[in-house]
């Protein structure tokens, strides 16, 4: 004779393991995207950083101008189907030159921020 609910071991490891991923996915997603997030910000921006000391430009004053237009190039090229020769005639007419304005798009494509 059995009393209370039939308990099936299989099933009651498959739902805490259910239960425990449920728990846990959403903080390991968090954790693991902003990080990578930063790190992608933080290598564009040393490439920007390394590409003006190259051309002689020293170092940029303010990042957050930069990592936006970083969004906007690598957003044109792989969203809008814009191509890279495009979109470096786009950061001349900002007014860079064509050498300078080449490795700012290779930054954003190559180490562009997310």
């Amino acid at each position: 004779m059995t009393f209370g609910p039939v308990v099936n071991a299989e099933t009651d490891v498959v739902s805490a393991r259910m239960k425990r991923t449920l728990l846990v996915g959403p903080v390991l997603l968090t954790l693991l995207t902003a990080p990578v997030a930063r790190a992608d910000a933080d290598s564009y921006m040393n490439c920007i950083d390394m590409s003006m000391q190259h051309l002689g430009y020293g170092t940029p004053a303010s990042s957050g101008s930069w990592i936006q237009l970083g969004k906007s190039i690598r957003e044109s090229v792989q969203m809008g189907g814009i191509s890279p020769t495009q979109e470096i005639n786009v950061v001349e007419q900002l007014g860079w030159n064509h050498q300078t304005a080449e490795a700012i798009v290779k930054c954003a494509l190559v180490n562009g921020p997310i």
